[in-house]
């Protein structure tokens, strides 16, 4: 029988395969993933690449389920701001266990957001989980704002405020 790359992953998680082990395979975007595992199927062995033969394991969610962790990390956030918290939550244990739920989909900003708020209205110290990738986003994110904040300077000299229309 003829083994096939699995279905599940996707022609991205492919190329990222094949430029992580510095595979010589073309991976032109014009290119079809059925062309790309075409070329890759041969140097499987040589690789040590066997599991992609079976259903990838990374977390990959649906458009469904990520609004649904949106709209709980809103409702956390909502919640971690009220002042009449029973509203939102009945009591405190539910709210952290939404919490604890939402911990390991740290890629979302509505997610970090809402963790961030627990920490700070409650003094806890959860910490969301968060690829490699989105923290080396966020990371170069925070440069680039470091670097484009303005200047303050102060001039010397003699100023007139004129307040009148």
């Amino acid at each position: 029988m003829i083994k096939k790359i699995h279905h599940s992953f996707d022609k991205k998680d492919i190329v990222n395969i094949i430029k992580k082990f510095e595979i010589d395979i073309n991976t032109d975007v014009s290119r079809t993933r059925h062309n790309i595992c075409k070329d890759l199927l041969p140097k499987i062995d040589e690789y040590g690449l066997h599991y992609l033969y079976e259903e990838n394991t990374e977390i990959k969610l649906t458009c469904s389920q990520r609004q649904n962790i949106i709209a709980i990390a809103r409702q956390c956030s909502a919640y971690a701001l009220s002042i009449n918290h029973n509203v939102i939550f009945e009591n405190r244990d539910k709210y952290f266990e939404q919490i604890k739920y939402l911990l390991m989909y740290g890629d979302i900003p509505s997610v970090r957001k809402a963790i961030y708020r627990c920490n700070l209205e409650f003094g806890t110290v959860f910490q969301p989980i968060v690829s490699p990738q989105i923290l080396l986003e966020i990371e170069r994110r925070k440069l680039l704002k470091k670097l484009s904040k303005p200047h303050f300077s102060v001039k010397q000299g003699f100023f007139k405020i004129d307040f009148e229309w």
